[in-house]
């Protein structure tokens, strides 16, 4: 197994590094953690895949931040105080 480095993957697929972490799970990597592994092997997988083969519909990136509906639901449960 070859471990890559997001900067060298950008470079390859001509994209910014943003890019390449935005469709980390499209380009075969695996978070753990916190933390994207990319693998030369899951690279080409996903390069080679067939375009109508789909990638795993259920998966969900971590939310950077929490919904809207989280917040302001926390904050009226706060109440004026600000508690």
């Amino acid at each position: 197994m070859t471990v890559l480095d997001p900067k060298h993957i950008s470079r390859l697929l001509n994209r910014s590094e943003r890019w390449v972490y935005t469709h980390a799970h499209e380009l075969g990597a695996r978070r753990i953690g916190r933390t994207w592994i990319f693998t030369q092997e899951g690279l080409e997988s996903a390069i080679l895949r067939p375009e109508n083969e789909e990638v795993d519909r259920h998966y969900q990136p971590a939310r950077k931040t929490p919904p809207a509906e989280i917040i302001r639901n926390k904050t009226r449960s706060q109440g004026r105080s600000g508690r």
